[in-house]
């Protein structure tokens, strides 16, 4: 990771989530949570365990900060992202394409991410669009909520 690439990753987990905040107003969200220690998977299990839906993430959807797949890949993985994914194994299915290293990232215990936000297909273009328009980095669509009887995630 280089300087530049420390320098983004502090700038947004030092920025609020203020805007998004005031822009779900505006929008018919189901859900939100933000991604903290848990890690991205650890939350959405959190939005979803009690519930008779599963999610389907598009993994290669899923951001991450430049230079932190390279660490991970070096082994430089924190302790508590190890912790998530042992959390998140029994609930979770990686397609067989998805590398072992990014499996392990989609688990990540970050200190201070984004917001994880549900809301209807329509609505969240509209509300993705929204916050571009903001100035929001990074906003985009990782996948969809869908009705199940099997509680693992996909």
């Amino acid at each position: 990771m280089t300087g530049n690439d420390a320098k983004a990753a502090i700038e947004s987990m030092s920025s609020l989530n203020k805007e998004a905040g005031e822009l779900m107003q505006h929008h018919q969200v189901h859900a939100c949570t933000d991604i903290t220690g848990f890690g991205l998977l650890g939350h959405l299990l959190g939005m979803v365990k009690a519930s008779n839906i599963k999610a389907v993430i598009h993994a290669d959807n899923v951001p991450f900060f430049e230079g932190v797949l390279e660490l991970a890949t070096g082994g430089i993985l924190p302790g508590g992202t190890k912790n998530n994914f042992e959390y998140t194994r029994p609930f979770v299915h990686y397609a067989e394409n998805i590398p072992a290293v990014r499996q392990m990232m989609l688990n990540d215990a970050q200190t201070s991410g984004g917001l994880l936000v549900s809301l209807p297909a329509g609505e969240a273009q509209k509300f993705i669009k929204a916050l571009n328009t903001w100035g929001v980095p990074c906003a985009v669509s990782i996948g969809e909520l869908v009705a199940s009887t099997n509680r693992k995630l996909k």
